[in-house]
């Protein structure tokens, strides 16, 4: 017997009522009564309580702590049983899966990555994967720059740096724009400097800029 419940119950919430039947019941008097318990419980580890209790006389299975948490334990396996007044008894498994709720924010591998692209790539080039992990079943994950989302309880952060890598693509300029007129005497020597012409190279070190330092968030 398999019931599904959200992990969020608190304690005291109902989760089944299981109910026996005793062939013998016109033998036992006008009033035969079944008792229920839990023949298997489980305990919570923090409290050594335990998670679950049954009423005698009903059957019906309640939680006896708060919260189930589907993240530690998605599981829980009881064994009920019901007693006649004769002493006989009658036994059944009852398996409790606590169904997920979006209640823990994705967890990135790392809480900064360093990012390198080179200048002149397209818009739609890939510079990293950064793998992100979800402990909530079934999630499907979006993505924002530092703008993020209102609510922080489902979102996780990193930062990430980007840095762009400078590529040979700017031509050399001269400082002055030619054309360039220079003077010199007829005697001048060999080897002498007629003249010093300063030239610009946009392409010049240092190669790294830093372009972005952003925060990213993931619901």
């Amino acid at each position: 017997m398999s019931h599904h419940y959200h992990s969020y119950l608190s304690s005291g919430t109902a989760i089944v009522t299981v109910t026996a039947h005793d062939a013998d019941e016109p033998l036992e008097g006008p009033a035969p009564q079944l008792v229920y318990t839990l023949q298997k419980n489980v305990i919570e580890e923090t409290s050594g309580r335990a998670i679950f209790t049954v009423e005698r006389d009903s059957g019906k299975i309640s939680t006896a702590v708060c919260c189930l948490d589907r993240e530690r334990t998605g599981t829980y396996t009881l064994l009920l049983a019901a007693t006649d007044a004769g002493g006989l008894q009658g036994s059944c498994t009852v398996v409790v899966e606590v169904r997920d709720v979006n209640d823990v924010p994705p967890q990135w591998a790392r809480r900064e990555w360093a990012v390198w692209a080179v200048e002149g790539q397209p818009a739609s080039a890939v510079l990293a994967t950064l793998p992100v992990n979800d402990p909530d079943r079934a999630n499907e994950l979006a993505f924002r720059g530092s703008s993020g989302w209102s609510d922080h309880e489902r979102v996780g952060e990193a930062r990430v740096i980007l840095r762009v890598l400078d590529a040979n693509d700017n031509a050399p300029v001269f400082v002055r724009q030619p054309p360039h007129t220079v003077t010199v005497r007829e005697d001048l020597p060999v080897g002498s400097v007629v003249a010093t012409l300063p030239a610009a190279d946009l392409d010049a070190k240092p190669p790294i800029r830093l372009v972005q330092r952003d925060v990213w968030n993931v619901d």
